[in-house]
C-alpha cells in the first residue's frame, strides 16, 4: 500500500519541474494565454469527472504521446482510487495562476486549486501545456503558494 506522501507525488509529471521557483516566472494577466488555461481546465475537468463516473479517460490527441502513455487505464484507476479514498470525489477546480520557465518559455504551468468532497483543503492540480497546446504534464499535490 502506498503512503499518503507517495499519493501526492505519484501522479504523473512528464516534465521535471522540481527546480525552485527562481527558474520560473509568474505571468501577469496580460501575459497569460487564455486559450491554454481553457485547454488545461477542460482537460482536467473531463479527466476527473470521467474517473469519478467509474470510467477511464481516453486520450484523443489533446496530450503528448508520452503523457497519454503514462496515464494508462490501470494507472488512472489506481490514482483516482487513492485520491478519492483520502480526499473524496472530485468536485471542481478554480484557476489560480500561470507560470513559465525562464530558460524554456515554450511550456506553461497552469495551476488550479482543486476541490474534493472530504476535505476543505484545496489541492493543487497542475497542468503543463506545451506551445502546441498539448498536455505535457499533469499531477496533483498539496497547495503551496510558492511554485515548488
Amino acid at each position: 500500500m502506498k503512503t499518503s506522501q507517495t499519493l501526492f507525488f505519484a501522479f504523473v509529471a512528464l516534465l521535471s519541474l522540481s527546480a525552485c521557483s527562481q527558474d520560473y516566472q509568474k505571468l501577469s494577466e496580460n501575459q497569460t494565454d487564455l486559450r491554454k488555461i481553457e485547454i488545461a481546465r477542460d482537460f482536467s475537468d473531463r479527466f476527473y469527472n470521467t474517473l469519478k463516473s467509474g470510467k477511464t479517460y481516453e486520450f484523443s490527441g489533446e496530450a503528448t504521446e508520452p503523457m497519454a502513455n503514462l496515464l494508462s487505464a490501470d494507472k488512472q484507476k489506481e490514482i483516482y482510487q487513492q485520491i478519492s479514498n483520502q480526499f473524496g470525489h472530485y468536485k471542481s477546480i478554480q484557476y489560480a495562476e500561470t507560470w513559465t520557465s525562464v530558460k524554456q518559455s515554450d511550456t506553461h504551468i497552469i495551476r488550479f486549486k482543486g476541490e474534493f468532497e472530504k476535505t476543505a483543503k484545496r489541492l493543487e492540480i497542475r497542468v503543463v501545456i506545451n506551445d502546441e497546446g498539448k498536455i505535457a504534464g499533469f499531477w496533483i499535490k498539496p497547495w503551496l503558494d510558492p511554485l515548488t
